[in-house]
């Protein structure tokens, strides 16, 4: 499992380094040593493992709003309200850049 996360962050940078990167943040989350684990890759080949994480647009917007009110102990109900929070500041961002 490791060894495979390892290798997807060596091709990254390897790509990078050629000036022909694979433009994908992926994400890898599973169990190591029977606790819950989770990773992210991006395209530079930069190897990131947190409790919690978010890609694309959702870094720049989400991200804080999860930061600021994510805590270890937290219940499902806590859960769907920060992401409802997340996802309508995402789409009055979205309905913000339309021309209409």
């Amino acid at each position: 499992f490791i060894k495979s996360l390892t290798i997807s962050a060596r091709k990254n940078y390897g790509l990078r380094n050629k000036m022909n990167p694979l433009y994908i943040t992926s994400l890898i989350g599973g169990y190591y040593d029977d606790k819950p684990y989770l990773a992210s890759v991006d395209l530079y080949g930069t190897l990131i493992e947190d409790k919690w994480l978010v890609t694309g647009f959702a870094n720049y917007l989400a991200k804080p709003i999860i930061d600021n009110n994510w805590h270890e102990n937290l219940t499902k109900e806590e859960a769907t309200q920060i992401l409802k929070t997340c996802f309508a500041v995402l789409f009055y961002r979205d309905c913000g850049a339309i021309d209409k």
